[in-house]
């Protein structure tokens, strides 16, 4: 009878000790859940931010091409007035710099 009694109290400490367990673990996943819910807003807001930055600096290289054509005509147009020796190759190399900030955008 005693030994029934002790392993009847066995199981009821095993029980017990099970539910902590079990409660320790929920708590410990609720945290991690938590954790991850704030990285992700983290990550959200970042990536806004980042979004936002991209459509400024496209918008910055494309004023920037728009200048670098205008300065593109207006040497042209002094090289017809005024008889300015510039290079074919610098001409080229002025049309590559705006073909690859086209290609950004």
């Amino acid at each position: 009878m005693e030994e029934l009694h002790q392993e009847n109290e066995q199981l009821t400490n095993q029980l017990k000790s099970s539910g902590n367990e079990k409660d320790e673990e929920i708590a410990r996943l609720r945290k991690q859940l938590s954790e991850v819910e704030k990285s992700r807003k983290v990550s959200g807001i970042l990536c806004d931010a980042l979004s936002e930055e991209a459509v400024t600096l496209k918008r910055h290289l494309a004023e920037t091409v728009a200048m670098c054509q205008k300065l593109m005509r207006t040497l042209e147009t002094k090289q017809d007035l005024a008889s300015v020796k510039v290079t074919s190759t610098q001409l080229d190399a002025v049309s590559l710099v705006l073909f690859l900030c086209m290609w950004l955008l």
